[in-house]
């Protein structure tokens, strides 16, 4: 007899080839197991019955059945009385190892969906509890094509688990992930092994949330972490935890999205070899670690923080105390490449907004591009505290600092004490292009020693973080045209400036660009005005490395 997952494959030829709305090849029949407990007994026999040996069926006993009837199956909640009905267990319920089940909380009478655009209103009538963080897990998940929906589980060490190279493409949908049905219950006590969702040990293609308002999960109010993907303990370069989707989510607020519910540790967590994961249009905020950290070994690549609301309320229009992670907003540490992180509103931090650091393992190519940093959607200020983005080394005991990242373009770097941070030897060939840095206390680009602007050295002989690379000397300009001198062959960009003549920087509005001659020597064509200005520049040597920003310039109106 085939299993569920042999069918499934066994179907999918024919599927494909014919692009039909069924397959020829469908089970010819399925399960459908119904709860009508709240107990947690075990099935008295597998016999294709839910019963425990009180003739009710709870969901251990559903789920043990549904695990061992050979076909798709469908959980369903019929449980007497109105209200919320809390299911108690005692261990972790039986795994999902068979696959294709669905778990339908909202069929239960009084359920259902969130409609809201931005937050949940989503009513649920199911809750699984457990014995605290120290306790049990609450489903672990092994096998492909299963959906868990409708459900609160919290007061749980893990509350869903899913592992292994079998646990693939599976759905969890409108769930409250960490809290209970009426967002009201969190953790008090941090316990670094608890975990919302873990996905480990080479799982991959699952999602998380969606893009739909009834996918939205609450994920909020765990004592660790609220999502994981592996962990440096779990996984290696070979069993990370690729192609996952964490998708619409609220992660570390209350349902309303108007409260903290903290998650203890880091909102979301993809480490240890796990690649080309997306996290995307979320709301990150209020937990006691990062909203989003991608961290290491070298293998972990590709991954992208796409269009979130990190540090924000769920509108991302503004920055209120209970919305703020405790910790860097996003971090970016310890080997990771290729990190995308683009489209995001960051702000409201008291530590900083984007930090990229190394430690054992340089952290290299990370893009960094069209993101509101420090400035809400509709322009008000949510600062980043010290930093809107740091770039540094992180350890003492490692040489080498973050290199060959790009921030870039159209960021939009507002309302922080500095704009940008460049920290530590080794921390080189960074590039900052075609921004929008402006309003912030400090500098728009400080590059170490901080605190002041870095005067520029005959030959630029000096060594340090982007190499203490020189900034452009403005010396003359025109309605049309800046010219001046910068480091032999380098791209000159030149900004209005948010500031005065007299002033370095910042670089507020992109203007337009040009290479340097061999000799040193530019002009930059800008477009004409009919006011005058004042104008800044960086300069980018052929490795990548960008200075901090010129001494201003004015330039008379047309």
């Amino acid at each position: 007899m085939l299993t569920r997952r042999a069918r499934l494959l066994a179907c999918a030829p024919i599927f494909s080839v014919l692009a039909l709305a069924m397959t020829a090849c469908e089970p010819s029949s399925s399960h459908t197991y119904t709860v009508d407990s709240t107990g947690d007994a075990g099935d008295r026999r597998i016999d294709g019955t839910c019963a425990t040996s009180a003739g009710e069926c709870t969901l251990r006993a559903a789920l043990a059945e549904d695990q061992r009837d050979e076909e798709p199956s469908t959980i369903r909640f019929d449980v007497d009385g109105s209200g919320t009905h809390t299911i108690d267990i005692g261990s972790t319920l039986p795994a999902l190892s068979a696959g294709n089940t669905t778990i339908d909380g909202y069929s239960q009478s009084g359920a259902s969906v969130n409609t809201a655009a931005l937050t949940s209103n989503a009513v649920l009538r199911i809750e699984v509890r457990g014995t605290g963080s120290g306790g049990p897990e609450g489903l672990v998940v092994s096998s492909a094509g299963n959906l868990i929906r409708g459900i609160a589980f919290y007061n749980l060490r893990q509350t869903i688990r899913i592992e292994g190279s079998g646990g693939t493409d599976n759905t969890l949908a409108g769930n409250f992930l960490g809290t209970n049905a009426a967002g009201t219950f969190g953790a008090t006590t941090f316990n670094s092994n608890a975990f919302g969702v873990v996905v480990t040990r080479s799982a991959s293609r699952n999602r998380i949330g969606g893009s739909a308002p009834a996918d939205r999960n609450v994920i909020s109010g765990n004592a660790g972490r609220g999502v994981l993907l592996c962990s440096p303990t779990d996984c290696t370069a070979s069993t990370g935890a690729n192609d996952n989707v964490i998708q619409g989510n609220l992660v570390g607020l209350t349902p309303s999205g108007t409260a903290r519910r903290a998650n203890l540790g880091h909102g979301i967590d993809v480490n240890a070899g796990s690649s080309r994961n997306r996290i995307q249009s979320n709301v990150i905020s209020g937990n006691n670690g990062s909203g989003a950290e991608v961290s290491h070994g070298t293998s972990t690549v590709g991954n992208q923080i796409l269009d979130n609301r990190i540090g924000t309320d769920p509108t991302g229009n503004s920055g209120p105390a209970y919305a703020r992670n405790t910790q860097a907003n996003v971090h970016i540490e310890d080997g990771p490449r290729d990190t995308v992180v683009s489209g995001n509103v960051i702000g409201n931090s008291a530590t900083g907004g984007i930090k990229i650091n190394s430690l054992s393992n340089v952290a290299a190519r990370t893009r960094i591009r069209q993101n509101r940093i420090g400035i809400s959607a509709n322009g008000t200020v949510i600062s980043n505290g010290p930093y809107g983005i740091q770039l540094e080394r992180g350890s003492a005991s490692n040489p080498s600092g973050t290199t060959d990242n790009v921030i870039g373009p159209d960021n939009t770097i507002v309302g922080n004490a500095t704009g940008i941070r460049i920290i530590d030897p080794g921390t080189v060939r960074n590039t900052i292009t075609h921004n929008s840095i402006r309003g912030n206390t400090g500098l728009g680009i400080d590059i170490a020693p901080l605190g002041s602007v870095n005067q520029n050295d005959v030959g630029d002989a000096d060594d340090g973080p982007n190499t203490l690379l020189n900034w452009p000397a403005l010396l003359t300009a025109t309605n049309t045209t800046v010219a001046g001198t910068a480091c032999g062959g380098c791209l000159v960009e030149v900004f209005v400036a948010d500031g005065a003549a007299t002033a370095y920087g910042e670089g507020a509005t992109f203007l337009a660009a040009a290479a340097a001659s061999s000799a040193g020597g530019f002009t930059v064509r800008i477009p004409s005005s009919s006011s005058s200005r004042v104008v800044t520049a960086t300069a980018t040597d052929g490795t990548g490395n960008t200075s901090e920003f010129s001494r201003n310039l004015a330039v008379p109106a047309g």
